[in-house]
């Protein structure tokens, strides 16, 4: 049975009354560090395989929180698979930027700092906005794309 006030986003989804506060801001914390890194992946993305790898996480979300809402899984199910379906990001995504890239130490070069930077920014400096942070991302793949020529295969 669906209740409006349930709430249809993932930051609704309740937590299991076993799971500790210590687990919660965790994985909470996964989670916006995850959809910073799936940002940070679609600008420096060159392939369409590691455009449509972020997708799987969000697809996922949308079913298991079906699924939730039907009974058919718990809450605390639902949280482990989303957190794994995010968890195949940082083990696929390298994979695919170093093999699918004839630039590839250039490209890990841009990606990985200018990701922790943007968390950096998200997490410890107060009252940022996180599209302010996204600018500034943004800035530098424009920089590196253009300037740089490491992403001669992309068409903005």
């Amino acid at each position: 049975l669906y209740l409006r006030d349930q709430g249809k986003t993932m930051r609704a989804m309740p937590f299991p009354d076993y799971a500790p506060h210590f687990l919660r801001n965790n994985l909470n914390r996964f989670y916006s560090i995850s959809q910073i890194f799936a940002t940070a992946q679609m600008f420096f993305c060159i392939g369409l395989d590691e455009a449509f790898l972020v997708l799987f996480p969000i697809q996922i979300a949308a079913f298991l929180m079906t699924c939730v809402r039907k009974s058919i899984i718990s809450a605390g199910a639902w949280h482990f698979y989303y957190a794994a379906a995010l968890g195949l990001n940082y083990i696929i995504a390298p994979i695919l930027q170093y093999s699918s890239s004839t630039n590839n130490l250039s490209r890990g070069g841009f990606f990985y700092p200018t990701a922790f930077v943007a968390i950096f920014f998200r997490f410890f400096v107060p009252d940022v906005s996180k599209y302010v942070v996204w600018l500034i991302v943004y800035a530098v793949q424009f920089y590196a794309m253009y300037s740089l020529h490491l992403y001669t295969t992309v068409a903005i």
